[in-house]
C-alpha cells in the first residue's frame, strides 16, 4: 500500500462493541462474537464481527503499531 500521500487521520468517534450470539451457528462456529458498529468518512455505518481470537490478534497489532491508530480529537475527549 502506498503511504506517500498519506494525510494525518484523526479518531473521530467511538465505537461500542458488544458481546453478540451467533444465531444461527454452525457446530464449528463460535457461539458469541463482538460486533463492531463503525461510520465510514462518507457517513455510512458498517457492521464487523470479530471472534475472540480476531480480535485479540487486532488488538494485539494496534499496540504493536499505535503510531498507525488515529488520535482522538481534543473535543471527543471532552465530551466523552
Amino acid at each position: 500500500m502506498a503511504t506517500g500521500n498519506r494525510k494525518t487521520v484523526r479518531g473521530k468517534r467511538i465505537a461500542d462493541i458488544q458481546r453478540v450470539e451467533n444465531r444461527r451457528a454452525h457446530p464449528a462456529a463460535a457461539k458469541e462474537y463482538n460486533h463492531l458498529r463503525g461510520q465510514t468518512e462518507d457517513g455510512s455505518e458498517l457492521d464487523f464481527l470479530f471472534t475472540d481470537a480476531e480480535w485479540k490478534r487486532a488488538r494485539r497489532r494496534a499496540e504493536r503499531n499505535p503510531e498507525d491508530c488515529p488520535k482522538a480529537s481534543f473535543l471527543r475527549n471532552i465530551f466523552d
